[in-house]
């Protein structure tokens, strides 16, 4: 059960981590990952602890995260109803609940099946709430030479672009990739490749 409590915990309980502030490092305490997509969903359509935002206040809907989110809600209840449990409206505390009403009950195929979806969920969410940003290059493509790229008959400049995370300490995490003839490279790579090629 091991792996399955540590996909309810990823899910469900609030994490520590440390902040650099002009003072130092701090140390908070940050929601648990389904009240940070809620709380992401919430923000967007203008729902504040307080109430309704103004409509300048607003994001544009990120609909997929909203379509994610009524899947695991729902799927959190089916599982609380199979346990003959009564759902909380909370995700999170309805999962923790399953999870102590089924922990007994879960052959080892059940137990890994739990323990992959969840960790999906929790995979999913973390990318949401830290997408992949992107870096134009202006130089030309290493390997085909082009200084712009074609999209559905428009022409656009710098066909490099190196996508990264800003959570990610390892530059290898990053890659480059030429958008006109779609050569991919780890960051590093790109970098020698461009020294070499002028």
């Amino acid at each position: 059960m091991s792996d399955l409590l540590e996909a309810v915990d990823e899910l469900t309980l609030p994490k520590r981590v440390k902040v650099m502030q002009d003072d130092g490092v701090v140390s908070v305490s940050i929601p648990p990952l389904l009240t940070q997509l809620d709380d992401m969903i919430r923000s967007d359509i203008g729902l504040t602890a307080s109430g309704a935002s103004l409509a300048h206040e607003r994001n544009i809907l990120d609909a997929d995260a909203l379509y994610k989110f009524i899947q695991i809600s729902s799927q959190i209840r089916d599982w609380c109803r199979m346990a003959k449990l009564r759902p909380d409206k909370e995700p999170a505390v309805a999962l923790r609940r399953w999870y102590v009403a089924a922990s007994g009950g879960l052959d080892e195929a059940g137990e890994t099946f739990h323990a992959r979806m969840l960790g999906a969920w929790a995979a999913y969410i973390r990318v949401k709430l830290d997408p992949a940003r992107e870096r134009e290059l202006p130089d030309a493509c290493p390997v085909c030479g082009a200084s712009e790229w074609w999209r559905d008959g428009v022409r656009f400049l710098h066909p490099l672009v190196v996508k990264y995370r800003l959570g990610s300490a390892l530059v290898d995490d990053a890659r480059g990739m030429c958008r006109a003839c779609e050569k991919s490279w780890a960051v590093r790579e790109l970098a020698f490749a461009l020294e070499n090629a002028g």
